[in-house]
């Protein structure tokens, strides 16, 4: 285009060889500035392009975008390196976020989930089947999907992943979650505080009758017993929100469920393993005195109540006695004394219950108000065979 055709003016030729240099040059300055217009725009997407990646990098979360080969793009933030530690462009993105997950999500099947977005699969259902949240190295990433597909040729289909770091908000929720559960045992004690040092006492006697059960030889062992010893327990830890404790004992009374059914799975390794649970159960409880005793101090939880048995039969037998050999005013005084021994106000009982309904209004998130009146009103308990001395 720089070339030139030689004029004469004085011809025909001359004229048309002056309007040809003519558009040259026009041609020639047309195509100089459409190249100047192209380095223009490239320099200003590679800038607009440095001044996204910067933005993205400055955000802390991991952008990162891969097509039907499953590899990562080379463009991606940084946050990604910093995040698995290793540059990950080229590397299979199933194996990078899900190799070390649960077998809920495999690389095998988070792959055939993708596959059926590149196939054109609606993408809005196939996105609520993946992995919302991810461990990585330690870390809970946020995964949020974002699906580019069905480009004309196909060949810009692609799906990009944000990755966000949510584990100090979840270790927040976890501490705070923690504290709730804290908070509501300490009520629920304060509430009834008599009631919850029977159920310690009560605690160590079926603790102790557990562990006699399963030092028995297998056959010996009543698995029945034990059942309920478990299920007592369940009840009252989760009367005084002792949450992990009641979950505990749940899954023993699964275990043992299961044996019941079949009792020819209780071989010395299954008895191993129950006496494992329990040794388990032994430290939850250990770990949930250690919270409790600020509030309820270790002499007070090991003060033990001066239980005496006696049988109905005595009971009646001293009552004839009494009447028999004592003048009946004094008998009668004696035997009135012995009536308030197993009386109880009747607020303590219905004590017990409203911590009951407490418990069930919060689970199904319903507000309830309780009050009890005349709770001063004693009681005869329904057998008069312990007195608490």
């Amino acid at each position: 285009l720089s070339r030139r055709v030689e004029v004469d003016y004085n011809t025909e030729a001359g004229i048309v060889a002056e309007r040809f240099n003519t558009l040259l040059a026009e041609l020639e300055k047309r195509i100089y500035q459409e190249e100047q217009l192209r380095r223009d725009l490239e320099a200003k997407v590679r800038a607009r392009t440095r001044h996204i990646g910067d933005l993205l990098d400055s955000t802390g979360q991991g952008f990162l975008a891969f097509g039907k080969d499953f590899l990562v793009h080379p463009e991606h933030s940084k946050a990604c390196d910093q995040i698995f530690g290793k540059p990950v462009a080229g590397l299979d993105v199933t194996h990078l976020l899900f190799g070390k997950n649960t077998e809920k999500h495999t690389p095998t099947q988070v792959r055939s989930l993708m596959d059926l977005i590149f196939s054109g699969t609606n993408a809005d259902v196939i996105v609520g089947l993946l992995p919302q949240e991810l461990r990585v190295h330690g870390r809970i990433l946020q995964a949020e999907y974002k699906p580019a597909v069905q480009t004309p040729d196909g060949l810009g289909d692609k799906i990009m992943i944000v990755l966000t770091d949510v584990t100090q908000k979840r270790e927040l929720e976890t501490k705070l979650k923690a504290d709730a559960q804290w908070n509501n045992i300490i009520v629920k004690i304060a509430l009834d505080k008599e009631g919850f040092l029977q159920f310690l006492r009560e605690t160590r006697r079926l603790r102790q009758e557990v562990n006699e059960q399963l030092a028995r030889p297998a056959q010996l062992i009543d698995l029945v017993e034990m059942y309920r010893h478990l299920h007592s327990l369940k009840g009252g830890a989760a009367m005084y929100g002792l949450e992990a404790v009641a979950e505990k004992c749940h899954a023993i009374e699964s275990r043992i469920e299961s044996l019941r059914s079949r009792r020819s799975d209780l071989t010395p390794t299954a008895i191993q393993d129950l006496k494992g649970n329990v040794a388990e159960l032994q430290d939850l409880l250990n770990a949930a005195m250690e919270q409790i005793n600020a509030v309820l101090p270790e002499e007070e939880r090991s003060a033990r109540e001066r239980l005496y048995q006696i049988p109905v039969s005595k009971f009646e037998e001293f009552r004839k006695f009494l009447n028999e050999s004592v003048p009946k005013e004094v008998a009668a005084r004696t035997m009135q004394a012995f009536d308030r021994l197993y009386r109880q106000p009747i607020g303590k009982v219905f004590r017990k219950y409203a911590l009951a309904a407490r418990e069930l209004a919060r689970r199904l998130d319903k507000t309830v108000d309780i009050e009890v009146n005349g709770g001063d009103i004693e009681i005869e308990l329904p057998a008069p065979g312990i007195f608490r001395l």
